[in-house]
């Protein structure tokens, strides 16, 4: 039983070790994402990328055709376009 306790111990002290061995979260990639794309942006572009936390409009998703605020991805550069959709990517893997 002694024996039981001590590795269940050892496999729980293991798997909290885990994601420090890693040295970064889903939400540092995440955001090394978002900063790599907006800096890949001019000021323009990026004044239109970019809403304030209590903006309402960072809030309106829809999936139908409308007329929306933001950065359309035909406005930008294929090099845009890969910092965007690793964004995408990084969300998709990690939540």
């Amino acid at each position: 039983m002694r024996s039981l306790t001590r590795l269940l111990s050892v496999l729980c002290l293991l798997a909290a070790a885990v994601p420090a061995a890693f040295g970064h979260t889903a939400g540092e990639e995440m955001a090394k994402s978002a900063n790599a794309f907006l800096g890949s942006l001019n000021d323009a572009q990026r004044a239109k990328a970019s809403f304030k936390f209590d903006d309402a409009e960072r809030t309106h998703w829809i999936f139908v055709p409308a007329v929306r605020l933001g950065l359309p991805i035909k406005e930008m550069n294929p090099g845009q376009r890969h910092f965007a959709q690793a964004i995408l990517s990084d969300y998709a893997t990690k939540c």
